[in-house]
């Protein structure tokens, strides 16, 4: 009768598991909670500048179906200019510096992280009393100094062993007068259409000095790197044992697979869900989560080893290209860098679900994915660097599955979510966005849910394992390349300085972070838009900009998107 039951169990199981590993993810129009395809369209007048005489303004908003997202694209033509200040000065020096004042004691309220190394000064800079934009200056250093790094604050800064402090920005591992050559990688016609691909397109003048690494990586496929997985050590021995079989299974392309004593339907498809999410490298893997009872049967996506290799050869030799341009850079922010711009850079988001697009054959070929293919393809290249990685999957705010990644970064663990750093809209723009680029769990507590549970078809869920908590925030792309903002005056500078350095370079996206609600709403209003977009039509070949006024609790990216003539 015992048998009997299990027999029914696992039974019940094959019915339950169709389309269990299913991400479904949907993205959609400058998706910053990348969700859904934009539907309507609304055309709205902003209000007149106080200090502006004539002025004719046309918004244009989207909004999604399932988000709160908007796209306004703010058109203002001047008819005459007026000597009188403007609610908001949109010349560079109208916002002046914060005046630095000295400190008679110093409240520490910022945390240290112990480092030992010899890094040089890339651009001339001060040296800083305390760790925070506008302290007191002790000190000047010129481009080339060579200084000994004590600690790396969470604010973004490195302490010197005289105590002071030098913000990220204007330290780097590689000797800056050395000459350096800028690093691309040319993939074959074959794989990209012979497309030359930039991997440091946003990098400063910091990241450019840097060079080393080697050109003859040799990636190769973790095999057992498994047991160290964060997953695999929540495991029971059990549990442990069909994972390792599975992988076996899966190296041999085998289709049997043992069961050891004890585990039901549910551990099973615990177990191989865990395996097809945390072993990306097996990407023939089917998403069928098999089912049986002492044994299971496996399925793959290919038909033989010969075409799996085929496949696993393209594969690898993408990847060796990429983990060489990642190689170049010592720290591990710069490695996910590279890795998050590629991918990002040469994927394509995909409505459509299939075993090529929740994997890295798409993901290392230049093709189509769903968010799991963007988690597993940032996993594998994370996999051939040695860095921490894990897929994560849940759902968002909206109640549609996804899948993002955890990583190991300096100092902590951090999220990063690819798949909502590339952008799709209407206007065609290719862009990479780092509003989740190393984020702890506080800024996107709101669209990243149910973290890491396999749901079945009667509704209830199975967990896969507790992902370790992210709560530091100093390897955040904002406030590592020092573009986060505390106040409007100091927030409404940055974004002209963002926005000259954007259209300089011809790009088509101005972003920074503030860290309140109601700057953001004041970057975002009608006056300061307006302001945005006179000063950007003054630094050359604009036509207008557009504001994206998606909110993400915690997140609080200020973007304006720049549309050229």
């Amino acid at each position: 009768m015992k048998n009997m039951k299990k027999k029914i169990s696992f039974a019940l199981a094959i019915l339950l598991s169709v389309s269990v590993l299913a991400t479904g993810c949907k993205k959609t129009e400058e998706e910053g909670s990348g969700l859904t395809e934009a539907t309507t369209a609304a055309t709205t007048a902003l209000s007149e500048l106080t200090q502006m005489t004539t002025e004719e303004t046309t918004t244009a908003e989207t909004t999604t179906e399932t988000t709160t997202e908007t796209t306004e694209e703010t058109t203002v033509e001047t008819t005459s200019e007026t000597t009188e200040e403007t609610t908001v000065e949109t010349s560079e020096t109208s916002v002046s510096e914060t005046s630095e004042t000295s400190e008679t004691t110093i409240e520490k309220t910022w945390s240290e992280t112990e480092i030992d190394e010899i890094m040089y000064v890339s651009n001339p800079c001060h040296a800083r009393k305390v760790p925070k934009y506008g302290a007191e200056s002790v000190g000047q250093y010129k481009a080339g100094q060579k200084v000994r790094v004590i600690a790396h604050t969470d604010t973004g800064y490195y302490k010197l062993e005289d105590g002071s402090f030098i913000h990220a920005d204007y330290l780097t591992e590689k000797d800056p007068t050395q000459t350096t050559t800028k690093a691309t990688v040319k993939t074959t016609a074959e794989d990209f259409d012979d497309e030359e691909v930039i991997y440091d397109d946003d990098y400063t003048e910091e990241d450019e000095n840097k060079d080393g690494g080697s050109s003859d990586v040799q990636p190769s496929t973790p095999s057992g790197s498994y047991t160290s997985r964060y997953g695999y050590k929540t495991l029971s021995n059990s549990e442990k044992q069909l994972y390792a079989n599975i992988v076996k299974a899966a190296e041999n392309m085998s289709k049997k697979v043992t069961v050891p004593d004890g585990l039901l339907s549910d551990d099973i498809m615990k177990v191989y869900g865990m395996v097809y999410n945390q072993e990306p490298q097996l990407f023939w893997l089917s998403r069928t989560v098999p089912s049986g009872y002492g044994s299971i049967r496996i399925d793959y996506t290919v038909d033989s080893i010969e075409e799996r290799d085929a496949l696993k050869s393209k594969i690898e030799k993408n990847a060796k290209a990429v983990v060489a341009a990642a190689n170049q850079y010592s720290s591990t922010f710069s490695k996910l860098k590279v890795f998050y711009d590629w991918i990002v850079t040469n994927a394509e988001f995909s409505v459509t679900e299939g075993d090529d697009t929740c994997s890295i054959s798409n993901g290392m070929t230049g093709g189509y994915l769903q968010c799991a293919g963007y988690a597993k393809t940032m996993m594998y290249l994370c996999d051939l660097a040695g860095i921490e990685c894990m897929v994560i999957t849940g759902k968002n705010d909206q109640g549609s599955s996804h899948a993002w990644n955890i990583v190991y970064c300096d100092n902590g663990y951090y999220n990063i979510d690819p798949a909502w750093g590339d952008p799709t809209n209407d206007h065609n723009s290719k862009y990479v966005r780092y509003n989740f680029f190393l984020v702890p769990d506080a800024w996107i507590v709101n669209d990243h849910l149910s973290v890491n549970k396999v749901y079945k078809k009667n509704g209830s869920s199975i967990k896969y394992f507790e992902p370790p908590a992210c709560t530091k925030s100093s390897a955040n792309y904002f406030k590592a390349y020092n573009k986060e903002f505390d106040s409007v005056k100091s927030a409404t500078q940055g974004m002209y300085d963002e926005l000259k350095a954007a259209i300089k370079a011809g790009k088509n996206v101005a972003h920074i972070r503030v860290t309140d609600k109601d700057i953001w709403d004041t970057l975002l209003s009608n006056d300061y838009a307006k302001a945005f977009q006179k000063y950007a039509k003054e630094q050359g070949n604009v036509s207008k900009l557009s504001r994206q006024k998606t909110y993400a609790d915690g997140v609080l990216v200020v973007q304006y998107d720049i549309f050229y003539n």
